[in-house]
Order: structure tokens, then sequence, then C-alpha cells
């Protein structure tokens, strides 16, 4: 093939290509990729949860307890009984480290169209509204931290924590509203436990008659007389004691019998009932009385 160039007026040059004379040293195609600015592709940032050895992506939260953002620097961790949130972070090829601009659960119209989005800066605003501890066991919370670079438009990019409700107890325990406690017992008998942190008198025993503490019991012949506790205090039964106390009131129902044998180990098992029918072999026989009150 044979290629014929253009001859060019002294000062100008041939064109890249080969057909044209330059004008005034300038070539179309030249002034045209003057004309034309490069494209420059902006990066999206980065953004990365903080996660530590009790805290991942997903996370259970006792309910009624309090989450909230971590105090600057710090992480929840496996020493810890209570659990914080610690953000997120976020850096940028070209507009660099963006950790002041991350955003916690902005509203709708800061991913949107980017208004709404001052103030939910998670290093001001922490997680603030974002979860509700209050809510049913079972509730799940998504904790969305947004972040956008210095790009125009602004490129954005979004990270999710998932929080979810469990029970704010361990299991056999009881949460107690009033201080926000775990019980091993109800509400309800804490309460008038502690209601009774006052109450520091023992009941009373009190004896049908006046008895002597020994009582001597004829093998094979049953005796004339009751050792069991009465029914209540003022019973007419034919019965031992009774017993009384100044918060409570009567709380003989409530006594109980045991026989003690640390004067007789040999001595054989017999119920109170069974000495006193003159059934239990010969022998010492010691039996205890016992008697609470609420407050123990």
């Amino acid at each position: 093939s044979v290629v014929v160039t253009a001859t060019c007026p002294p000062g100008e040059h041939v064109c890249a290509n080969l057909v044209d004379c330059s004008n005034q040293s300038f070539c179309e195609g030249d002034l045209q990729d003057v004309l034309t600015p490069s494209t420059v592709v902006d990066t999206p940032p980065n953004i990365t949860l903080v996660t530590s050895n009790v805290l991942g992506p997903d996370v259970s939260v006792r309910q009624h307890s309090e989450y909230v953002a971590c105090a600057h620097g710090s992480v929840p961790n496996k020493d810890h009984d209570i659990l914080c949130e610690p953000g997120a972070t976020a850096v940028d090829l070209e507009s660099g480290n963006l950790i002041t601009a991350v955003l916690s659960c902005p509203p709708f119209t800061c991913f949107t169209t980017g208004l709404g989005c001052a103030g939910h800066e998670y290093y001001k605003k922490g997680i603030k509204g974002c979860v509700n501890t209050s809510a049913a066991i079972g509730t799940t919370f998504q904790i969305r931290f947004l972040v956008f670079d210095q790009a125009v438009p602004a490129n954005n990019a979004t990270v999710v924590r998932t929080v979810t409700l469990i029970p704010p107890c361990d299991l056999g325990e009881f949460y107690c509203a009033d201080d926000g406690t775990c019980s091993s017992v109800s509400c309800d008998v804490r309460a008038e436990f502690f209601s009774r942190e006052g109450d520091v008198q023992p009941p009373v025993f009190h004896h049908r008659k006046e008895r002597s503490p020994e009582v001597t019991v004829v093998y094979g012949k049953p005796a004339n007389i009751s050792l069991t506790p009465c029914s209540v205090h003022n019973s007419t039964d034919t019965c031992w004691l009774s017993a009384w106390d100044e918060e409570d009131g009567d709380v003989t129902p409530y006594v109980s019998v045991t026989q003690d044998f640390s004067d007789c180990p040999s001595c054989p098992a017999c119920t109170i009932a069974t000495v006193v029918s003159g059934s239990c072999p010969p022998g010492v026989y010691t039996y205890v009385y016992r008697v609470s009150d609420v407050a123990g």
C-alpha cells in the first residue's frame, strides 16, 4: 500500500490522520483531547463493624438491660459482664479516615437523599434510639451504621449489627421490675421478706399447761397426754403447745417436730405420737419443736 501525505504550509505539520495539516500548530484531534477531561473514578468508602471475643455481627442482649455505646476506645470482652456497642470504623481511599463521619441508625431520608443526617454521628449520638430493651423477648433490632465520603456526588457504605432480646434472668429466676434485678424467689415473696427486715423478734411457744420438759411414758401403756402441736393458737383440743409471733400472729400451723438422736444415737426412729402410745422400746427420746415467722 502507498500512503500519500498532505503537503503542509510552512510552520504547520501533518496531523495524525496523515490527511490534514495542523492549524496554528494544532490538529483537530489534539484540540479534542484538550477539551475532553479524563474521567476519574472515586471508590466508595469501606466501613467495618468493631467486634470482640464476645461481640460479633449478631448479639444477644438481656431484656430490660442497658445497651449503650461503649466508652471511647473500649470494646466489651469476656472479662466484663456488661455489653456495650463499640460502633464501626470507616476509611476511604480518597478521603482517608472517616470514623467521625460514621452515622448510627439515621433516618431513611439520610440513606436515600442524604438529608436529615446531621446529629446522627455515632461519636456524638452513640446508639440512642436504636434499641429498646423494654420490648418483648425475641424482638430484633438492626443498628445500621452509614458513612458518606467527600466525593461529589458522595458515595456511601453501610454495615449492620443485629441485636436480639433474650430473657432478663437465668432459667428459674424471676425478674423484679421494682428494682430491675433477678431473684431466686418470686418478687412478691422477696418483697414480703424485705418488708420484714426490721422484724427481729422470734415467735414464742405457749404450752397448754405448765409442763415439764421431760415426760415419762411406760412402755406398752399409752400415756394420758398429747405431745403433738396444737392446730391453732387458741385450740381447745388436747395438745402440747402453740406458737405466736408479734408480727405474723398465729404461726402454730407451721410448727414442726423432729426427733433428735444426740442423746441416744442407738435409739430407733419413733414419732412423737408413737412414743406417747407406749409402742417405742425403752430409751431416751428427744424431740425438737421448731417454728419460723415470715422474716425467717
